[in-house]
């Protein structure tokens, strides 16, 4: 392992990679077979061939998987021991087998409660929403029957359902939709609740805002000149990017860019206030937590923590004008993560005004600590209201009417169906958001009884 670090950082991109995924997916084939005994072989060869793979952890809780399998529990036990004290298990893993270290610290196999910390799971807010689904296929996407132009649909709705208390009200669809098919995604659904509810607006994303922002904003530390980190010109992204060493590399490119990002302020692009972001102050400390590891704490002291970033005073830099002056710079060049045309300039902005460049620094510094790591598992819908300043007049005439301050919501929500669950990299980044003061929500639907479905959509 020290061999690899210390030779070639970027052994990804090596011709062994081709190997190991074809190995990974005949390891797929015999657990479809049920031939334990040879998958877990190959898990383990797999673990013992490729010591700096970042798909370790998958590995590790495969092989415990399939031993328990076989009925080895204790072997299970011990496995999912060892991959939780591996460097290179990361994020939504670490987090899985934490859980099944856990899990399976029970008598007779262990008698003391395991030295591992259990990963601290703060809630999000959970909203429930019956509709009427339609028959679908396995692996294929749900669906939600779309009612008629001038119907509305009276599923009952719950909101902050933590306490198991559901409160129910009517659920109206506009029917000024501009949409001409009978049916809606799950995602649709919700994001025309929401702005039924609310006036909010959203993108289903699954976060791509938050990578075009990472891009955008850090374009200078993506592409900054490293050694053997680019082989030609038309790379849209560094080859160490995948690794761990990349923020260790432009520690002080990476440290100036967070302090100026957290140092911005919210300009309203109407009326040129100053915007006030509508979340919560930070409520519990994060930086015990393995799933919020910052690249700073694999480094030396003096990088760019979560202190440093904290302790910078507000400055006069516009987080909206910041956004505009690179999005001109290097607008249409590849970059990855970055979507030009799926997403408008305002919107952006709104978004990075909405979450207050100190909470976006944060979530860059998470990105930072390992990009592919942090890919999969973010909430699917991405949400936002503004707010613009009014004159309120006083009911003393002879005093001057005040302006409300600009305002802009944001939230984020993981929609889940009928028999849908939150997976282990989705519990890290909901934990994460929620410890930068985010409103995180998970909307659950559930199927609807009663309206029957259509002829032409039965199969």
């Amino acid at each position: 392992r020290a061999w690899w670090d210390r030779h070639f950082p970027c052994h990804q991109w090596c011709g062994h990679r081709v190997h190991m995924k074809i190995v990974s997916h005949t390891v797929t084939a015999l657990e479809k077979e049920r031939d334990y005994n040879r998958a877990c072989a190959v898990y383990r060869f797999l673990l013992r061939a490729f010591p700096t793979s970042r798909r370790r952890g998958e590995w590790f809780l495969r092989l415990s998987l399939d031993l328990q399998h076989l009925g080895k529990k204790l072997k299970s036990l011990e496995v999912a021991e060892d991959a939780v004290e591996d460097p290179y298990v990361r994020f939504g893993n670490l987090h899985a087998l934490q859980k099944r270290v856990h899990r399976l610290s029970v008598p007779p196999l262990r008698w003391r409660k395991p030295a591992i910390p259990r990963v601290t799971k703060r809630t999000p807010t959970h909203n429930h929403l019956a509709v009427p689904f339609l028959p679908s296929s396995v692996g294929r996407k749900s669906a939600v029957l779309f009612p008629s132009r001038g119907e509305a649909c009276d599923a009952p709705a719950s909101s902050q359902s933590s306490a198991g208390e559901k409160a129910t009200s009517p659920i109206v669809i506009s029917t000024d939709a501009d949409c001409t098919k009978d049916s809606w995604t799950v995602e649709q659904c919700i994001l025309q609740q929401y702005a039924v509810n609310g006036g909010w607006r959203g993108y289903h994303c699954e976060g791509s805002v938050w990578r075009t922002l990472f891009g955008i904003l850090m374009w200078e530390v993506i592409f900054a000149d490293v050694v053997d980190a680019f082989a030609h010109p038309h790379q849209s992204f560094p080859l160490d990017m995948f690794s761990q060493s990349f923020a260790r590399k432009r520690q002080n490119i990476v440290d100036s860019h967070l302090r100026r990002l957290a140092g911005t302020i919210g300009t309203c692009p109407s009326c040129g206030g100053t915007v006030v972001p509508d979340v919560d102050e930070e409520k519990d400390d994060h930086g015990a937590k393995a799933s919020t590891t910052t690249p700073s704490s694999s480094s030396s002291s003096s990088s760019g923590d979560d202190t440093s970033v904290d302790d910078v005073r507000e400055g006069t830099t516009s987080l909206a004008a910041l956004i505009a002056e690179k999005w001109e710079r290097h607008y249409d060049k590849q970059c990855i993560g970055v979507q030009w045309k799926r997403f408008a300039l305002e919107d952006l902005q709104q978004i990075a005004i909405g979450v207050g460049g100190k909470r976006l620094s944060k979530i860059f510094l998470a990105f930072l600590d390992g990009y592919h790591h942090r890919l999969g598992g973010m909430p699917d819908l991405v949400l936002w209201r503004h707010c613009c300043g009014q004159q309120i007049p006083r009911i003393d005439s002879w005093q001057p009417s005040t302006p409300t301050p600009c305002r802009v919501s944001v939230k984020v929500c993981e929609v889940k169906g009928p028999r849908d669950r939150l997976s282990s990299s989705q519990e890290c980044w909901i934990d994460l958001l929620l410890s930068f003061g985010l409103d995180v929500e998970v909307f659950h639907l559930q199927e609807l009884p009663g309206p029957t479905i259509p002829e032409k959509h039965r199969t």
